[in-house]
Parts: structure tokens; sequence; C-alpha cells
């Protein structure tokens, strides 16, 4: 009867363990639900903020996309601002440069002209101061010749 009495203890103390251990594993399990709950309601936030990090990320680098553009198109605008300006120069400076020669040319028969004109009036004139003087002496000699 004793052995009956320590077996019967026995099974009972096992029973309260098994019955223990189980509920302490309902509990370990419940605990571990809402431990995993509150990680995948945490999960799910810190998703949501990474979207909208990776949103506003997104955004940025449109904009830093659309600037670069802009200045991309700006910088060929003003490249090609630049090519015209410098063929106007140098179109400028061709013409500008047929115009004074034309004028050079012009200038230079002009003053050939006026020295031929003046070239040729002052041999007329002396010519004609030459006559006038000749027939002066002319008529001094014949008025010499009078007089002798």
């Amino acid at each position: 009867m004793k052995k009956i009495i320590v077996y019967l203890l026995l099974a009972v103390l096992f029973g309260i363990m098994f019955s223990l251990s189980f509920a302490q594993q309902d509990q370990i399990r419940q605990s571990q639900g809402l431990e995993v709950e509150s990680l995948k309601k945490r999960i799910s936030e810190l998703e949501s903020k990474l979207q909208t990090v990776e949103n506003v990320e997104k955004m940025e680098l449109a904009a830093k996309l659309a600037d670069a553009n802009a200045n991309l198109r700006n910088s060929g605008i003003d490249k090609f601002k630049r090519e015209l300006k410098d063929t106007n120069d140098e179109w400028l400076r061709e013409w500008s440069l047929w115009f004074l020669t034309i004028i050079g040319i012009f200038v230079a028969i002009l003053l050939g002209v006026s020295y031929v004109f003046w070239y040729w009036l002052k041999t007329k004139a002396d010519q004609l101061i030459i006559d006038e003087v000749e027939k002066s002496l002319n008529g001094f000699k014949e008025a010499v010749g009078q007089v002798d």
C-alpha cells in the first residue's frame, strides 16, 4: 500500500508537472502570439515610413533630374547663342573688311584723279603764265626795239 500511495503521489506529481508544462507552453504561445502581432504591426509601420521616405527621395531625385534637364537645355541654348554670336561677329568682320577695302580703293582712285587733275591744272596754269609772260616779253621787246 505504501508503494501504491507513493506511485499515486508520483503520478499526481507527474500529472501536475505535465499540466503545468502545457499551461506554461500555452502562456508562452500566447505571449509569442502577442509579440508576433506587435512585431507585425511595427514592421507595417516601418514599411509605411520607408515607403514615405522612398517617395520623398523619389520626388527629390525627380526635382534634381528636372533641374539637370533644364540646365542641359539652357547650356545647349547658351552654346547655340555663343556659336551664333561668333558667326555673326565673323560675318561682320569680313563685311567690314570688304567695305573698308572698297572705301580705300575709292579714296585711292579719287586721290589719283585729283592728283592728275591738279597736275593738269598746274601744267595748264604754268602754260598760261608762260604764254602771258611771253606776250608781255614780246611786247616789251617790241617796245625796246622801238626805243632803240
